[in-house]
């Protein structure tokens, strides 16, 4: 299956940044953002933003809509469909060779996500290939079945979580459980609460700026 997406940046830019939407939404969801980050117009970086497929969500009363998995219950337990996650991932890596395979260059890859875009990112970045540069996993957290850290682990630089401390739909408990796992493998990853609910807020988009800042200019 080829992902359609979104696209902002030079095709010969020295970092691709993966960005995955939210259950519901799509690809232009986060597009707008970018222009908000206070980069630099010469930072040399490719933004895509992949539309999930459409299926039908159980929790949602199986109606369709955009979503990178299943999502089969409330309980975080067994909330997301494993193997769903699984075959999103595995198409997210297809899409980052696509993509970087078409670039003239030999891009650094960033990985993005809010929500169940943010389960994808960290889930990729985890059984990636290839080296991953920085994950921004946002309003997220990491399914327990996908708590496996690699030996040869190419997450080679820090892991930025942000969440909500207001989120009715990712309690911020669940969020940090996820994050104190990452944390004693990766110590590389930071964390960052914000007066929000399950959304994006000026400050939150202020701090992945200068992440993304940081992340580039080492």
């Amino acid at each position: 299956m080829t992902l359609e997406y979104e696209s902002t940046g030079p095709d010969n830019a020295d970092y691709l940044v993966v960005w995955m939407h939210g259950l519901g939404a799509d690809g232009f969801d986060f597009l707008p953002i970018v222009k908000s980050l206070g980069l630099s117009p010469s930072a040399s970086i490719r933004f895509i933003f992949p539309h999930a497929p459409s299926m039908a969500v159980t929790v949602n009363q199986g109606m369709v809509m955009r979503a990178w998995y299943d999502i089969k219950s409330v309980d975080f337990r067994d909330r997301a469909d494993v193997d769903g996650v699984k075959k999103s991932v595995n198409t997210i890596k297809e899409l980052i060779a696509e993509v970087s395979g078409a670039m003239n260059s030999s891009p650094k890859i960033i990985l993005a996500g809010f929500s169940q875009g943010g389960v994808i990112a960290l889930a990729t970045a985890l059984s990636s290939d290839t080296p991953i540069a920085a994950v921004l996993a946002l309003s997220t957290y990491l399914p327990e079945e996908l708590r496996v850290m690699p030996n040869n682990c190419q997450i080679e630089g820090p892991i930025f979580m942000a969440h909500g401390v207001q989120d009715p739909v990712i309690p911020m408990s669940v969020a940090e459980e996820s994050y104190a796992w990452l944390e004693s493998k990766l110590d590389r990853t930071s964390w960052v609460n914000y007066a929000m609910p399950h959304a994006v807020c000026p400050d939150e988009i202020d701090d992945i700026g200068q992440f993304i800042h940081n992340v580039i200019s080492q």
